[in-house]
């Protein structure tokens, strides 16, 4: 049976399920709460007695130093292990202060990233814009981060700039939407996450349906499932009638021209 009882607390869902999830990959914690801001946190942690709180600093209503301080007094039996990106000196001296047992920065575009695909609906796509003036000769994924992203759900990555390992990533079952394979080691810094980006002239936002195929990739606008099914069906038709007219015997130019007319 687990022995440590661990409310989480955290105000960017996607982060705070990526933090769930990794606990829970530990027999002996069991994540009895999520809580979103600060004035919650004192709330369920005086309810429900957590033996261990991770505590984000930059939360809503209330931040985290200072729900850190009322929990002291209304759960003194609960630790506090503050994570947050918020690094400087005086910031993580004031935690302490405040009575938290440790105080880890977590790592900021980066863990939010994968965060964001492991919360992301799945099957998930992670597209990648760079932003540095390189495109041709960097790389934003390889055998690794592939291997990442798969664990976390996700069956392709879009990018506008190069890719690497091609035979190991599509071994793991990723598919690349890319300029190209390149020798670079992929040595990139992930700036932001969860936000609008735009791959060679195609804006893709966070949550939009993604169709791709070696012809290229496009957005499907928000639709009815079995409306785009009809659809799909009615162009795939049209198609093949006329694919199956102009390989026949019977095709001609005349023909061909009453087809494109009707």
């Amino acid at each position: 049976m687990p022995s440590v009882r661990v409310l989480v607390v955290e105000d960017f869902e996607p982060f705070r399920r990526f933090v769930c999830s990794m606990l829970e990959t530990r027999p002996e914690l069991q994540v009895i709460g999520e809580v979103s801001d600060g004035l919650e946190a004192v709330y369920k942690a005086e309810k429900l007695r957590p033996d261990l709180i991770v505590l984000d600093v930059g939360l809503p209503l209330q931040n985290g130093i200072e729900a850190a301080r009322q929990i002291r007094e209304l759960s003194p039996n609960s630790k506090i292990l503050f994570l947050s990106q918020e690094s400087s000196a005086d910031l993580v001296e004031e935690g302490f202060r405040s009575g938290a047992l440790g105080y880890v920065v977590k790592a900021h575009a980066g863990t939010e990233l994968f965060a964001a695909v492991e919360a992301a609906p799945k099957p998930a796509v992670v597209v990648l814009q760079e932003i540095g003036g390189q495109r041709d000769l960097a790389a934003h994924c390889g055998e690794v981060m592939a291997s990442i992203f798969t664990r976390l759900g996700a069956v392709g990555l879009v990018s506008d700039c190069g890719v690497r390992d091609l035979p190991e990533v599509h071994a793991v079952g990723m598919h690349y939407f890319a300029r190209g394979a390149v020798a670079s080691h992929a040595h990139f810094r992930i700036v932001r996450a969860s936000e609008p980006v735009q791959i060679e002239g195609l804006v893709i936002r966070p949550g939009d349906l993604l169709h791709g195929d070696t012809n290229g990739l496009l957005v499907i606008p928000p639709c009815d499932a079995l409306d785009l099914r009809r659809r799909v069906d009615s162009v795939r038709q049209r198609e093949g009638e006329l694919l199956e007219y102009v390989r026949s015997d019977q095709f001609s130019l005349s023909g061909l021209r009453d087809r494109f007319l009707h």
